[in-house]
């Protein structure tokens, strides 16, 4: 995380026209704190004794509103306001200055019944929210999404908070995000090269460690403890930094949770118990320096001097610690994955965008892999990456540590993020992980995109090989925090049909089977 903690608390602003219905104003009030307190919400309210009403319209009531919530203001994430009717837009607008630019804006406001248009029912809540969008950019700022429903309706309200707060900490997660590149960049996938200056100018923090150094803190520790004479004849007075030693007392603990959610059949005890000292390593020094996600080297430098593949340690950092740590050293791409984290609350996955599938709206994710086994159907296994062991420099029993399963059918929302010499970019789309297996190494799975030439086209645009999912539909939300944070968002979402919808749409598997999709992408 960044130096100081993330921040926590959402400022509700209710706010009134004096000349409308109070009780407007008031029921809008109590139904917005209902359901706050339902998803758990920690939200600043103005009393129900003070003010208008308990709600803000004149300067009076701004500056008593301030006094309270300002004690909070280092703490304050985003602002929603409330509308039960026109709203007063200087109140907005007032309060929207003693906010810090980083602090996002969202609006719901009442809708009117039209079937009770008279005076005392009527708000016009809807003409008052074009106002507040015009008040904010009057100040060079921006309503990130406004809803006009019945806040009298419980579920429709809970549901557009539910999709307020996912964006909300959605835009938090990438506030002063800590990165970590552990090793260079390989040679062999320049396109995991980034634009670090622009990133810095976005506000993410880089932090570089060299490969020498989880060498040191792990092999290197390893050989001083075996042969502590002999190592100190070779190596006089080195000390690596954060040493794990095979007899840390978390080895033996690591190895029977490890067991527990990957499955190892053939892979010596001594390649495991590496791979988790390299995850206590990457444990120790993260938290030590707060680092939120990070990227590794995997691309064959690990293997010739570890002799093993970071993707086990590497799947471990995103599901056991909430810190993804990708391979390639693909830091945009770690951005993304710690991004889904804090939006759905599970790991997400970088995956390659790999094979067309047999219909233009398929293709096959795939990575060697480091997938966290909560995106593996039943439980996952730790292979060997026979791609790497024909690396001369490494050789056969040195590449140990892929992940391997069927990607498990699901909803998602996908990423896929890269640099340019004066921008982030990232193209944001949806899609359904299909039940049928693509019977192949490492971890696959069939996603349907329904507009995949589209996405394809931009990708092939301003993106890179790799993308990554995480559960669920969240397309919308995610776009928003993106672009709030000042990336160049691609908009890509479209709705997606049921699973039952495509696999009724594809139809059975042939007794020929899948055949070649004749056209993919433009």
């Amino acid at each position: 995380m960044a130096i100081t903690d993330r921040r926590s608390k959402v400022l509700f602003l209710p706010l009134v026209r004096s000349f409308f219905n109070a009780e407007l104003g008031k029921r809008a009030k109590r139904y917005a704190m209902d359901a706050a307190g339902e998803l758990g919400v920690d939200g600043i309210f103005p009393e129900d004794d003070k003010y208008t009403g308990g709600s803000i319209c004149s300067d009076e009531d701004v500056r008593g509103y301030y006094d309270v919530w300002r004690k909070e203001l280092s703490d304050i994430k985003a602002m929603v306001i409330i509308g039960g009717n026109f709203m007063e837009e200087r109140g907005f607008q007032d309060t929207l200055r003693l906010l810090p630019d980083d602090v996002p804006v969202f609006l719901i406001f009442q809708n009117d019944n039209p079937s009770k248009m008279d005076f005392p029912n009527r708000g016009d809540a809807l003409c008052g929210s074009l106002s507040i969008h015009a008040n904010a950019r009057l100040l060079g700022r921006e309503v990130v999404s406004s809803s006009g429903i019945d806040l009298a309706d419980r579920n429709v309200l809970i549901t557009v908070l539910r999709s307020y707060m996912k964006t909300i900490d959605g835009i938090e997660s990438l506030r002063n995000m800590r990165v970590a590149l552990v090793g260079v960049n390989p040679v062999e996938f320049a396109t995991t090269f980034t634009n670090q200056v622009e990133l810095f100018r976005l506000g993410f923090s880089l932090h570089t460690y060299e490969l020498l150094d989880l060498w040191g803190g792990t092999v290197l520790a390893g050989k001083q403890e075996e042969h502590k004479e002999e190592m100190e004849k070779v190596f006089p007075g080195m000390t690596p930094d954060n040493p794990i030693y095979p007899s840390d007392p978390r080895v033996a603990e690591t190895r029977e949770t490890l067991a527990d959610v990957i499955a190892n059949s053939h892979i010596p005890q001594d390649k495991v118990d590496l791979m988790i000292r390299c995850f206590l390593w990457i444990r120790d020094v993260f938290e030590r320096d707060r680092i939120d996600t990070g990227g590794i080297h995997c691309w064959t430098s690990f293997e010739r001097y570890f002799q093993i593949t970071p993707c086990t340690f590497a799947a471990m950092a995103n599901s056991m610690l909430e810190k993804p740590l990708v391979c390639e050293t693909d830091i945009c791409h770690a951005i993304v994955t710690k991004l889904a984290w804090d939006v759905t609350g599970e790991p997400g996955v970088i995956l390659d965008i790999n094979n067309p599938g047999w219909d233009p709206r398929i293709f096959n994710v795939f990575h060697c892999s480091q997938t966290p086994p909560e995106w593996i159907e039943g439980q996952a296994r730790m292979t060997n990456q026979e791609i790497i062991e024909g690396d001369a420099a490494v050789g056969e029993g040195n590449a140990f540590g892929p992940v391997e399963g069927d990607i498990v059918a699901t909803p998602f929302t996908a990423v896929s993020a890269a640099t340019t010499s004066d921008a982030f970019h990232t193209t944001v789309f949806q899609g359904q992980i299909l039940k049928e297996s693509v019977g192949s190494f490492g971890s696959n799975g069939w996603a349907f995109v329904p507009n995949l030439d589209e996405v394809l086209d931009e990708v092939h645009r301003t993106g890179i090989h790799h993308t990554v999912l995480m559960k669920g539909h969240h397309g919308p939300e995610v776009v928003k925090a993106l672009a709030f944070r000042g990336c160049f968002v691609a908009d890509c979402v479209e709705e997606v049909p049921s699973a039952a919808e495509i696999e009724g749409d594809l139809g059975p598997i042939p007794e020929s089977g899948r055949s070649v999709c004749a056209v993919h992408s433009q």
